[in-house]
């Protein structure tokens, strides 16, 4: 397995940089630092730093997820919203919509991620705050591609 330290989102809005901070080979755990950095005129927002980790199982799925959601918009008329992609540890969320594909270098969609902040108080449900924005497809390519090598998938 390749194991790249930094892997980055980039959307519209911000850039989410995963830092690997361990990889826990007997369990198939990532632990990632996650930097969420405000972009363009989006400065104005605090930039934050979360934990998630993330399985191999995990990341197949993420993969899976984003190669499916993808190939639908290529195949269809844009107007198609996936479910909700929850990693095992409830880390963060990410949901792909709508969008305009023409091929894997020429497009873009809409994605909301969402990150777990715990509960607000001990014995509530955990909060999660985040944002949506607008991706190009080659960035989201290019993300899957980085976790594909991270893992050791085609």
């Amino acid at each position: 397995m390749d194991h790249k330290q930094k892997i980055e989102l980039i959307t519209e809005a911000c850039t989410l940089i995963f830092n690997l901070k361990k990889i826990d080979c007997e369990d198939g755990y990532f632990h990632f630092d996650l930097d969420c950095v405000s972009s363009g005129e989006f400065l104005g927002f605090n930039s934050k730093t979360f934990f998630c980790s993330f399985s191999i199982n995990d990341f197949e799925r993420l993969i899976q997820y984003i190669d499916t959601h993808c190939q639908i918009l290529l195949e269809g008329d844009g107007w198609y919203e996936s479910p909700v992609y929850v990693p095992t540890d409830f880390d963060l969320q990410i949901q792909c919509f709508d969008g305009e594909i023409v091929n894997y270098q020429d497009g873009c969609l809409s994605i909301r991620i969402l990150f777990n902040c715990g509960p607000p108080n001990e014995g509530q449900s955990n909060a999660y705050i985040g944002f949506e924005s607008v991706i190009d497809v080659i960035n989201l390519r290019e993300f899957r591609d980085d976790i594909a090598t991270l893992v050791g998938h085609p």
